[in-house]
Formats: structure tokens, sequence, C-alpha cells
């Protein structure tokens, strides 16, 4: 999700697959419903996560398509990566899970210049180039295959 001043809403979490690992950076989103559509699914998750309700999602971006191996067994991704642009920047936490709470350390606005500097491991790799054009409004012709964090 990304705000008037192009600035880019983030969390950083401890890790779900292995909570003895260091902490990590990732953007807004989460898993689909039954039966849910992404798009839908984007915007449930947007409300839940940040308690923004006015917002536009445009395109799809990235993809990613993984698996990784957790304390329960192996886990597959499949993720989409839209664009959203927010319209108002406050924040709340009433919509998040328990989990949520457990896991999540931080939610921040951040530039393109803190994102390039983080010095924690941070998912998408490559994301301060990845997301440079975008924040100037230029989207990929075609949807960007994303490998996994390591």
């Amino acid at each position: 999700m990304i705000d008037a001043a192009k600035r880019l809403l983030m969390m950083k979490t401890r890790d779900f697959a292995d909570p003895t690992r260091p902490p990590l950076w990732l953007t807004i989103g989460g898993g689909l419903e039954i039966g849910e559509r992404v798009e839908d699914a984007a915007r449930r998750e947007i409300l839940e996560e940040t308690g923004i309700s006015n917002f536009t999602l445009g395109p799809t971006v990235w993809t990613g398509d993984y698996v990784i191996e957790t304390q329960d067994g192996p886990v597959h991704f499949r993720e989409s990566f839209i664009v959203a642009h927010a319209h108002e920047t406050d924040l709340s936490r009433h919509g998040w899970t328990d989990l949520e709470r457990e896991f999540v350390l931080d939610l921040r606005w951040l530039t393109l210049d803190d994102i390039a500097t983080i010095t924690d491991r941070l998912y998408p790799v490559g994301l301060a180039t990845l997301l440079a054009p975008i924040l100037n409004g230029v989207y990929p012709d075609e949807l960007i295959a994303l490998p996994g964090e390591d």
C-alpha cells in the first residue's frame, strides 16, 4: 500500500515459519479464504491489517511461487502483489488476529530511502529496486516473478 507521499506500508514480523530466526519486513497482505478472489482478499487484508478503508487497488505487478519449510511441514505460497493506493494513513490494529498481535512487531510507512537502508531481512528480495518505478506510476508490462525469501 502506497500513500500520497510515496511511502510504502510495511510490517516487521517475527518469522512465522521459524520464530527463532531474526524478524523480517514484509508488505501488507495474507491468505485467501475458500472461494475468495485475489482482489477481494487484498481488500479484506488491507482493512483487517491496517484499518484503512479508503484506498484504490491498482494492477498486480509481481508474483511469487515457492515452498517454505515450517515446523509443521512444507507450506506452498502463491503470491500476487497488487499495487494499492491509500487515501488515508492512520493505522489501526483493531482487526488483527491473535497470531498477528503475537508476531507483528511494527507497522510503518517507509520511504524508498528507508527501504533501501533496512538491515533486517526484507521480502520481497530487491524491494527497493522493484518499487522505484511503481512509486512513479510506471508498472511492468508483464508480471515479474519473484524469488522466495532466503
